[in-house]
């Protein structure tokens, strides 16, 4: 779904990944469940507004992890779908930051997700949708709510590793980086932007085009075994500059 498009309804598939901030996602949701089940227009002051604003409202369940979503943790989905349901009686599973489902939570998932039983839907929030498994996501409809003119913070870092860059550069961006202050929790933040940048041009390109946006992936995919970690910033991103730039150069 197109960046500047929402969704309408949230009943007509089986599945949705709903991608932005945490906040906006939340509030998103929270809005169109209320569109559905309020029988006062949405009108965010009955008890059923209430209640689904605490996510307490009866025919959702809403997971926020502790940690990581495992197999255990999301048990309680699997013994609700076993209930049938009314025939105009609509269930949401809502699993918040998603990006956190362990490999084996997600893949315990995939049947379900396809092809539910009557009634049932997910809905999948993130900010890091580069961080979910494949098979989830080419399996839900996917809206965006970031803007697709939003403003990225250290813009100027950001188009070092999203442009063709060379050893020519690299005066330059080391003069750059010496007057950006970013810390660790920004630069996980912006990693996972230029991720998410060379992932859509790696789905975007043809086979014979494929070798640069494989390569950054790959490269960037790697870097966060080696985050940043506090006062080491500046470091992280000389060397990432480095290996990358060699992409390139190559």
């Amino acid at each position: 779904m197109d960046a500047t498009k929402k969704l309408h309804s949230i009943t007509h598939a089986p599945a949705y990944l709903i991608v932005g901030s945490l906040k906006e996602s939340i509030s998103y949701i929270e809005q169109l469940l209320s569109n559905l089940f309020c029988t006062n227009n949405s009108c965010n002051r009955c008890t059923t507004c209430r209640l689904i604003r605490e996510h307490q409202y009866h025919s959702f369940l809403w997971l926020q992890p502790e940690k990581n979503y495992t197999r255990d943790s999301i048990a309680d989905i699997f013994s609700i779908m076993s209930l049938a349901l009314d025939s105009d009686q609509p269930y949401f599973f809502v699993i918040q930051q998603a990006d956190l489902l362990t490999t084996a939570a997600a893949n315990s998932l995939l049947k379900a997700v396809e092809e539910p039983p009557p009634g049932y839907h997910f809905i999948f929030l993130t900010e890091r949708p580069q961080h979910l498994l494949k098979t989830i996501t080419s399996r839900c409809i996917t809206c965006n709510l970031f803007s697709s003119s939003q403003e990225i913070k250290h813009a100027e870092l950001y188009a070092y590793f999203t442009t063709k860059i060379s050893y020519e550069n690299s005066l330059r961006f080391m003069q750059a980086l010496d007057k950006i202050k970013i810390n660790e929790t920004e630069s996980i933040e912006l990693l996972d932007t230029i991720l998410a940048y060379w992932l859509k041009e790696y789905n975007n390109a043809t086979t014979a085009q494929q070798l640069f946006p494989t390569q950054m992936v790959t490269a960037l995919r790697s870097s966060y075994e080696h985050t940043p970690m506090p006062g080491s910033s500046t470091l992280f991103w000389k060397n990432l500059f480095l290996q990358t730039t060699s992409i390139f150069e190559n």
